[in-house]
């Protein structure tokens, strides 16, 4: 990870702010919501995420997770907001 944060989730939203300069020109974005503050994401004896996560573009691969392609992100040098749904 390039950079990590853990935030606060406040009415079901959460606001993260990142300096550009910190980003490579590429980049992609995983979150998933610690519901058990742990420092990591749970799964199963199965592997499956028993947390809810999503990635930038709100890429998904059925039950694996997506190619770095399908969530990648251009860096913009103004403000961008990215919006990433967990399920």
């Amino acid at each position: 990870a390039i950079v990590s944060q853990a935030i606060l989730i406040e009415d079901q939203h959460a606001l993260v702010g990142v300096r550009v300069s910190q980003l490579p020109s590429i980049f992609a974005i995983a979150a998933f919501h610690d519901k058990n503050a742990n420092g990591r994401l749970d799964v199963n004896e199965s592997g499956v995420p028993t947390e809810r996560f999503g990635f930038s573009r709100n890429a998904r691969n059925g039950a694996d997770w997506p190619d770095f392609a399908d969530a990648v992100i251009s860096r913009s040098d103004s403000d961008q907001a990215i919006s990433i749904t967990l399920e």
